[in-house]
């Protein structure tokens, strides 16, 4: 996790002099500009090839459902905030804020398992 990461979970209230309604709408705008996941994605022809082996193919399978389980992640968090921005009565910063990063803490992990799961992949096995 960076350092800038850090200091926005330690730091309650404002950040960059936004607050809880500004970081909330901030985050908001970067998502409009994210792919969700609600439309095919540029995995949805991969499995055309009929040449790929039962290894690689269970690989590959198991990366795509990483990646669109984050897609989903991503979309549930995008869905919260345009709820929250819609509604009149939010819900406390701290509540709504915490089940976000909560979130977010979740899709880093995911995200790392599959950095892991890649370098692994990579590296040459060597005959002994």
């Amino acid at each position: 996790m960076g350092r800038r990461h850090a200091e926005r979970r330690c730091t309650p209230g404002a950040v960059d002099g936004r607050g809880p309604q500004g970081r909330a709408r901030h985050e908001l705008l970067k998502l409009n500009k994210l792919d969700t996941g609600d439309k095919p994605d540029i995995f949805d022809g991969l499995f055309k090839d009929h040449s790929i082996d039962i290894r690689t193919g269970e690989l590959l399978g198991r990366y795509i459902a990483e990646e669109r389980d984050s897609a989903r992640l991503l979309r549930s968090c995008y869905e919260q905030l345009v709820a929250a921005s819609k509604s009149k009565s939010a819900p406390p910063a701290s509540e709504s804020l915490g089940s976000l990063e909560a979130k977010v803490d979740t899709l880093c992990r995911a995200v790392e398992e599959l950095r892991q799961i890649v370098c692994a992949q990579a590296m040459p096995t060597t005959a002994a």
